[in-house]
């Protein structure tokens, strides 16, 4: 997967924090507007929280749309292989530590009451944090992801041939028809090493 999907996965995870901030910045603004003293309605804070709403919610459509491209040409039978895995066990986001990096984040602008300067910190720690978990390829935890349907799953890829079995975590959409502690047949495609993208084989 190349660095630029890996960034807008990174982005979209950070939704929430754009939306609370626009909320946060209309809550002030939106008494004086109602009472008419537009002198005091500060227009570019609301046009910065805005910006960031879309430029986050833009990305999160971007992620989505490629994961349930990849989803649907497995499905239609294009591209993939099969494969058995077993042993398969939730990867949730908050123990893979992918939640660490909007956390810390989000926290830069909750403490003052300066916007424009929390703005400013969020995003100096946004474009840190957002290198460290492009590096760390932390790209399927978003935590939008988890929002449509996704599940990280970790686990072991059986060969037909005799050989030690390989760990590996794969990203399915829906899987409620998994058995935990069962075999599972898949159709998946690489993401990165050992990770990929994977729908039920169907039988």
């Amino acid at each position: 997967m190349s660095k630029l999907y890996a960034w807008l996965s990174y982005i979209s995870g950070n939704t929430p924090i754009a939306l609370i901030f626009l909320f946060n910045v209309g809550y002030d603004n939106i008494g004086y507007a109602v009472i008419g003293k537009l002198d005091e309605v500060h227009f570019t804070e609301i046009f910065l929280a805005a910006i960031l709403v879309i430029i986050t919610s833009f990305s999160s459509y971007l992620m989505i749309k490629y994961f349930n491209d990849a989803i649907n040409r497995l499905k239609n039978g294009n591209g993939g292989e099969a494969a058995t895995v077993s042993n398969l066990q939730v990867e949730k986001i908050f123990s893979s530590g992918a939640i660490t990096y909007y956390i810390l984040p989000f926290a830069s602008f909750i403490v003052g009451d300066d916007i424009i300067k929390n703005l400013v910190a969020l995003f100096i720690l946004g474009a840190i944090f957002g290198q460290i978990y492009v590096k760390e390829r932390m790209t399927i935890y978003s935590p939008i992801l988890c929002l449509f349907g996704y599940v990280v799953f970790s686990c072991d890829r059986e060969f037909e041939r005799q050989g030690p079995k390989r760990r590996i975590k794969v990203l399915v959409k829906n899987p409620e028809s998994i058995v935990m502690g069962n075999k599972c047949g898949l159709v998946m495609q690489s993401i990165d090493n050992t990770v990929y993208i994977a729908t039920l084989k169907e039988t």
